[in-house]
């Protein structure tokens, strides 16, 4: 059984995604940094989600400065540097190497309409758990959405029905034979709409 909450961790930082009924919640935290981030089913395309690896580029080039000074302190001044602030500067690069490796590496994002992605970390070690869990999200978006915005021919319009199949097919949400179960019924009701022969037609005015 697939839970519905994936919880990962990468040095510093947690990241949790829960499926809610209605939407994604995504928590982020960070030290003491904490975002939490909610994306309603109608606009995540888990179809869509690609594998990136990325470097967080400002504490990167953070802990290259601090790296390139502690060098410089060194080739200049030698063991004299350990008086000079040497040991505080390699903990600053230290710190800032690990906030970059928190913050960098592999990850799946999910596409998200007029948003920025919603992002997972990607490991070896993790890495079928998460396509797992992205495949459970797809499963549970699609059954949503079908219930939410599938067509009900016994209120709806035909316009009204028509116009629902074709926003389900458009997300993908529909496959040929689920598209052709949902249209033909429609068809059929087209087919018989029409005028009942006159008296003359059929013969019973003689």
């Amino acid at each position: 059984m697939i839970e519905n909450e994936l919880k990962q961790r990468r040095g510093l930082g947690s990241l949790t995604t829960v499926m809610k009924p209605f939407m994604i919640m995504v928590r982020n935290d960070f030290l003491f940094y904490s975002n939490t981030r909610s994306v309603a089913y109608e606009v995540i395309l888990p179809e869509s989600a690609v594998k990136v690896t990325r470097i967080e580029p400002i504490s990167a080039c953070i802990s290259g400065f601090f790296g390139i000074m502690c060098i410089v302190m060194i080739s200049s001044a030698g063991l004299g540097a350990i008086k000079n602030g040497f040991f505080l500067m390699a903990l600053l690069t230290l710190l800032s190497g690990l906030v970059c490796w928190a913050l960098s590496g592999g990850r799946i994002t999910i596409p998200v309409e007029g948003e920025a992605p919603i992002e997972l970390y990607r490991s070896k070690s993790d890495e079928h758990t998460v396509e797992r869990f992205i495949e459970h999200i797809s499963v549970h978006r699609k059954k949503f959405l079908i219930e939410k915005y599938g067509p009900v021919p016994e209120v709806m319009e035909r316009a009204e029905q028509l116009r629902r199949i074709t926003w389900l097919k458009e997300r993908n949400l529909l496959t040929p034979e689920e598209y052709r179960a949902m249209i033909e019924p429609l068809a059929k009701t087209d087919r018989n709409i029409g005028f009942a022969p006159s008296m003359g037609d059929t013969g019973m005015d003689q």
